[in-house]
């Protein structure tokens, strides 16, 4: 009950606000005149001829103008057009009552629910190697609330001043010379070709010749190991000069061949007096062996 309460007077306390507001605003517009004049100028690039073209085609005021929605030709009079302009929720009837080309275009403008009426007089002027375009507003607002809002909020300016700005962009943009690329923008342009280049292409043959060496360095080792370790029939000879049974592995081994690690697991440990087994054929690559095997327990035995 407590909330419904709170947000009830919310609600009421911004009724009351607003009409507060409106209360004096509507006071302080009725001693404002209901009607108002302003004045407006700015330098174009442009010849008087090209910026009264552009004035004169009202229909294309949107392309250029932000404010402004859509415009259309309805009516012509004795070479004077009529045309009808939309700008948000607002709609205007704009007439053109005189026009000389390129010093003056008069117009009057219209809001189609009598909220404005006013005129509008374009004076064109050259100005050096541009145009000198002067807008001069003379406007009437019935409402006294919507005075005071246009006169203190707005300003009684604000369309006179935004409609020439507008037109100077409009000018503006036609002749700004092209925008040149960032060099950070440029560099990226540029890298698919760096990519394509020799040096580029000559990375990846870079990478495996340092991925091979680093891969024949084990090798290498390995070949160093091999070539420092004794070879097996000088192990033999040392063994039979000790023991007369020398390990399978060492005796099978050939004379002069290189070493190399044995994937097979060592021969089986055999009690005294056992006999080792015959060989194949092909024995398995010899055994490493960097120290004799030690006698039987007991002396040499001998078949």
């Amino acid at each position: 009950m407590n909330v419904k309460r709170f947000l009830l007077g919310i609600v009421i306390g911004g009724i009351l606000m607003v009409l507060l507001i409106g209360g004096v605003a509507q006071q302080f517009g009725e001693k404002l005149s209901v009607e108002h004049k302003s004045t407006f100028d700015v330098s174009i690039q442009a010849s008087p001829d090209k910026v009264f073209d552009v004035l004169a085609n009202v229909a294309d005021y949107p392309k250029w103008h932000d404010d402004m929605i859509r415009g259309e030709k309805t009516s012509e009079k004795d070479g004077l057009p009529t045309f009808r302009l939309e700008m948000g929720r607002n709609s205007f009837t704009v007439t053109t009552t005189e026009s000389k080309k390129p010093e003056r275009v008069v117009r009057e403008v219209k809001h189609d629910k009598g909220m404005y009426t006013g005129t509008w007089t374009f004076t064109l002027e050259p100005d050096g190697n541009g145009t000198k375009v002067v807008l001069a507003e003379r406007g009437q607002i019935p409402n006294p609330m919507l005075r005071f809002f246009a006169h203190h909020i707005q300003g009684d300016d604000y369309y006179v001043r935004a409609f020439l700005w507008a037109l100077q962009s409009k000018f503006e943009d036609e002749h700004a010379p092209p925008k040149k690329k960032k060099k950070g923008h440029s560099e990226h342009d540029e890298s698919p070709e760096h990519d394509e280049s020799p040096e580029h292409d000559e990375s990846p043959e870079h990478g495996e010749d340092e991925h091979a060496s680093t891969d024949s360095a084990p090798h290498d080792e390995h070949i160093d190991a091999s070539h420092s370790a004794p070879s097996p029939s000088a192990t033999a000879d040392s063994h039979k000069q000790k023991d007369a049974h020398p390990p399978a592995s060492a005796s099978a081994a050939p004379s002069g061949s290189a070493a190399i690690p044995d994937a097979h697991p060592p021969a089986p440990v055999r009690a005294v007096g056992e006999t080792a087994p015959a060989t194949s054929a092909k024995p398995h690559p010899p055994q490493i062996e960097t120290k004799p095997a030690p006698a039987p327990a007991g002396g040499h035995h001998q078949n």
